[in-house]
């Protein structure tokens, strides 16, 4: 087991499944390249340092994130810095997820979708936005966002 194992092994009960369902979405739709680690205490897919030694912020010592995703204590998390970075991205996100017709409007934040009812999770939404960004093109976003 990795460390991201152990995360959602620890996970509450009542939100395991629709975490585990999220996990497998990202895992299968995240493009190659992206490490898989936790970082702030929640499984994250980021730029290698290998690949992009600058790190986030500025910092060598922290990878550039791509996405995260989080069991909290009332809701389940997906965080995607793309969709705060494009705005079009996050329209077609926010669009989608409505679309589902589920009984909630979708509750978002600048980059975080949270989910109240894990029987409700937009598999296939959360999917295509995993695959928005190659590494290469993620690091061009994030330098081409930090000039401006």
């Amino acid at each position: 087991m990795n460390e991201i194992d152990d995360y959602a092994a620890a996970v509450d009960e009542s939100w395991r499944a629709g975490f585990s369902a999220l996990l497998a979405c990202v895992r299968e739709n995240v493009p190659d390249g992206y490490e898989e680690r936790v970082l702030w205490g929640m499984p994250t897919w980021a730029v290698p340092l290998s690949r992009y030694p600058a790190g986030y912020l500025g910092d060598p010592k922290i990878p550039l994130p791509y996405l995260s995703i989080a069991a909290q204590k009332r809701h389940l998390a997906f965080y995607h810095l793309g969709l705060y970075a494009r705005a079009e991205a996050r329209e077609a996100f926010v669009r989608d997820w409505a679309a589902k017709s589920f009984r909630r409007k979708p509750d978002l934040g600048k980059s975080c979708a949270r989910f109240m009812n894990p029987d409700e999770l937009p598999l296939d939404v959360i999917g295509r936005s995993c695959r928005l960004f190659s590494v290469e093109e993620w690091v061009a976003e994030y330098e081409a966002s930090r000039k401006g």
